[in-house]
């Protein structure tokens, strides 16, 4: 038979809470990846004087970093 801690465990895993923490997780590393990408494209468009466009990764980087504030626990 199983202990409690078992049981325990099963319903955290299953909890709303567990997966609002695996989606907040999830959102905070897409932001991270956009934000690298978006100053990479800043740094090339400096570095060459190319006028490089960011603005659809910068546009997204906002809503990531929006849905994070809103959603999920500081």
């Amino acid at each position: 038979s199983r202990g409690l801690g078992d049981v325990y465990k099963r319903q955290h895993i299953n909890s709303p809470f567990h997966m609002e923490d695996k989606q907040c997780e999830a959102w905070r590393k897409q932001a991270a990846k956009l934000d690298k990408e978006v100053k990479a494209l800043r740094a090339e468009s400096k570095k060459t004087g190319k006028v490089t466009n960011w603005d659809a990764q910068a546009d997204e980087l906002s809503r990531v970093r929006e849905r994070i504030s809103e959603k999920c626990k500081k």
